[in-house]
C-alpha cells in the first residue's frame, strides 16, 4: 500500500490527531489540508473564511486535494467539508484509501460546542441544526472505502484498528 490514505469525517472526529499519529507509526508524512491553506494565505482557517467565504474556501480545498492525488505515502487529515465539495471524495478514491472515522453527533456536539474556531459553528449553532449538516454529509462520508467507528475509544486505539483493517483485515 503505497497509495495515499485520506481521512475523512465530521468536524471533532480527530481525523487531524489520528492522521499525525498514523503517519508516524507507518513512516508517512501527515498532511492536514486546512494547515495547507493556513501556510499559503498565512491566516487562520476561520480568516479565511471571512476573508473569502465558504465557496473560495472550498475551491482552494478541491486544489489541495488535487495536488496530493498525485503524490503518494501521505495520511491527508480532510476538513469535515472537503469530500462534499467539487468532486473530492472522487478524487481521493481515485488515488487512494478512504477512511471514514465516525461516532454519533451527541459525541461530536458534547466535544464542539463552547469551542472557538470552527466558522461552520457559527452557522449550525444548534444541536438539531449541527446535526441535520451531520446527516446530509454522512451519505458522501459513507462513500468511503473503509468506516472506522471511532466512539470514545482513544487515538491510539483508532490508529491501530486503522492500521490493522488497512495492512491486514481489509
Amino acid at each position: 500500500m503505497d497509495n495515499n490514505i485520506y481521512l475523512i469525517g465530521f468536524m471533532g472526529t480527530g481525523k487531524s490527531t489520528v492522521g499525525k499519529q498514523m503517519a508516524e507509526k507507518l513512516g508517512w508524512n501527515h498532511i492536514d489540508t486546512d494547515d495547507v491553506i493556513e501556510d499559503k494565505y498565512k491566516m487562520s482557517i476561520p480568516k479565511v473564511f471571512e476573508k473569502f467565504g465558504e465557496d473560495s474556501f472550498r475551491r482552494l480545498e478541491n486544489q489541495v486535494i488535487s495536488d496530493l492525488s498525485a503524490k503518494s505515502r501521505n495520511i491527508v487529515s480532510t476538513g469535515g467539508g472537503t469530500p462534499i465539495y467539487h468532486g473530492n471524495i472522487d478524487i481521493m478514491k481515485d488515488s487512494g484509501l478512504v477512511i471514514h472515522l465516525e461516532t454519533s453527533t451527541d459525541i461530536l456536539w458534547k466535544r464542539l460546542k463552547g469551542l472557538g474556531g470552527r466558522p461552520i459553528l457559527k452557522i449550525y449553532d444548534t444541536f438539531e441544526k449541527f446535526n441535520r449538516l451531520y446527516l446530509d454529509r454522512k451519505t458522501v462520508y459513507d462513500m468511503a472505502d473503509m468506516i472506522i467507528n471511532i466512539g470514545e475509544r482513544s487515538v491510539i486505539q483508532v490508529v491501530d484498528e486503522c492500521i490493522d483493517r488497512i495492512f491486514y483485515q481489509r
